[in-house]
């Protein structure tokens, strides 16, 4: 709401009170904190609240007109009105008052000596409590403090959302990478999603200052997933889309398929793979045997029971053990890993 002149009025004395604000929503909202809170500035007006209860008293807004007219309008209404609770006749602001280091200091000290009186505190706490218990009061800070966005869904539909933590609770999405998004802190969309500022939350205004970045570009096609092809120890040759969901089917390391891919290993436990674009047959060459590039292994259970092993990872997720260990047991360096033994072939 814009600024102009208000009035507080007692509907059955047809008493009230005269006040001038460049917001005048905010005004309202201090003056009727103060008065429930018991320590308003205006003597008359806080024994007549306190007298007759808030359901007497009713917020008119008398007329709105510029910022450089305010106290003349305000002086014009305390001419014109008999009856008013204001102890003085003349209209004036603090506005642009500059006051000295030392009154500026020792008002400081007053509301830090009032803070840290205990019953003070708990009186204030009890008041914000009072405040927040209306559900109605608490949806209106929430939505005066709540930023608008510009929302594009994977699917081209565009909304226009308030507050965009709800929505992305509701939705499933990141909060961080969402707000990364409206503020241009990452350029690439989310899952698709696209998300750019309308009108900046003020809670988001209080921590930094709001700047506004191009909204990047939406991709036209969505991404794919990089295609490969593998070769196993036994030579059978695969392929695929999803290496984690692959990694994971057949008892390897994510990062270490990526590591023989990407060429800074030759292998790995055997499996040879490759990125491949579509439509493109790319060759895939089994690791030399005794070049320290794969290892046969030769593991003897407690019961002597012998198994040929070309994967010993898998081999050892299959059954518990910790391939590390049977590592140091075939070079001679332990004696046994839960009763396994385990050499190399030579």
């Amino acid at each position: 709401m814009s600024g102009g002149i208000y009035a507080i009025h007692h509907l059955e004395s047809d008493r009230q009170y005269i006040g001038s604000a460049l917001n005048i929503a905010a005004r309202w909202r201090l003056h009727r904190k103060q008065l429930k809170d018991g320590n308003h500035h205006c003597a008359h007006l806080q024994r007549a609240w306190n007298k007759y209860g808030a359901q007497a008293f009713e917020w008119t807004v008398l007329e709105t007109c510029p910022a450089e007219q305010l106290l003349e309008r305000e002086q014009h209404h305390l001419d014109s009105t008999r009856r008013k609770y204001n102890s003085s006749p003349t209209a004036s602001s603090p506005r642009g008052t500059k006051h000295r280091p030392e009154v500026v200091a020792a008002m400081r000290q007053r509301v830090l000596a009032a803070y840290g009186n205990p019953a003070f505190a708990e009186r204030h706490r009890e008041a914000q409590r009072r405040r927040f218990e209306d559900p109605a009061q608490r949806e209106a800070v929430k939505q005066r403090n709540s930023g608008v966005y510009r929302v594009t869904r994977p699917s081209g539909e565009v909304l226009e959302v308030r507050g965009i933590t709800q929505f992305c609770r509701s939705e499933g999405l990141s909060v961080t990478q969402m707000t990364a998004l409206a503020r241009g802190a990452r350029l690439q969309p989310y899952r698709g999603w696209l998300c750019e500022v309308i009108t900046p939350s003020k809670t988001g205004q209080a921590k930094r200052k709001h700047r506004s970045y191009p909204l990047p570009s939406r991709p036209t096609e969505p991404r794919q997933a990089k295609r490969f092809a593998a070769l196993s120890p036994q030579g059978v040759r695969l392929e695929g889309r999803n290496l984690a969901a692959f990694a994971r089917q057949h008892g390897l390391d994510e990062h270490g398929l990526r590591g023989v891919a990407a060429g800074r290993q030759t292998h790995h436990a055997g499996w040879v793979i490759r990125w491949q674009a579509a439509g493109e047959q790319v060759e895939l060459l089994p690791p030399v045997r005794g070049n320290r590039n794969v290892k046969h292994s030769i593991l003897t259970d407690a019961g002597g029971e012998e198994y040929n092993c070309d994967n010993l990872l898998a081999f050892c997720k299959t059954r518990g053990l910790n391939a590390p260990s049977l590592v140091e047991v075939a070079r001679g360096r332990r004696k046994q890993h839960k009763g396994w033994r385990c050499r190399y072939d030579q």
